[in-house]
């Protein structure tokens, strides 16, 4: 089913907050998806009267963003107390706040609609394996995946089976040995 209508969000120093967690794009990309879902539960999807769009939401990340890098958030956010929320601050804006818990004695909710965002362990990427192809030039990588036999490209599924260089499904499926 297809799916017309909005808003549709702009997420403010997304770009930057991917570029500060480059070495673990996946759980920043993962914390990004959990402000969007926060969002669409603020700011629910609405048919369009029209062909024309519904309006723009604008999602403020800048705490997020100065925390730090998307890892920091996911393991050690929890265990120092900071809890992040999405509040909306009218009908086309919402920002993420963070709040700590071992700060103040008493903690008071937004007054305005808002959702708690679940950043923490469950949202880490897994490790990714290291192999010889990574990083390598194609010769380099061929000479380092086998010493002896022929390179076979993995894009042909006959040929992945036993006795193959398996690489996880994140990173480029490069060559494997026969």
């Amino acid at each position: 089913a297809q799916y017309t209508g909005g808003p549709a969000f702009l997420v403010y120093y997304s770009p930057a907050f991917l570029r500060q967690s480059v070495g673990d794009a996946l759980t920043a990309l993962r914390v990004l998806a959990e402000v969007y879902r926060a969002a669409r539960t603020l700011f629910p999807l609405e048919q369009a009267e029209s062909d024309g769009p519904t309006g723009t939401v604008t999602v403020h990340i800048d705490q997020l963003k100065a925390a730090g890098a998307a890892k920091d958030l996911c393991t050690t956010g929890a265990a120092e107390g900071q809890v992040w929320l999405l509040v909306r601050t009218s009908d086309h804006e919402a920002s993420v706040q963070g709040l700590s818990l071992f700060e103040d004695a008493i903690i008071m909710a937004p007054s305005e609609p808002h959702r708690v965002l679940r950043l923490g362990k469950p949202l880490l990427a897994p490790p990714l394996l290291t192999t010889p192809l990574l990083g390598a030039s194609k010769d380099a990588a061929k000479d380092a995946a086998c010493s002896s036999g022929r390179v076979v490209p993995l894009s042909d599924p006959v040929q992945a089976g036993r006795g193959k260089i398996v690489l996880p499904t994140l990173v480029p499926r490069v060559a494997t040995c026969q």
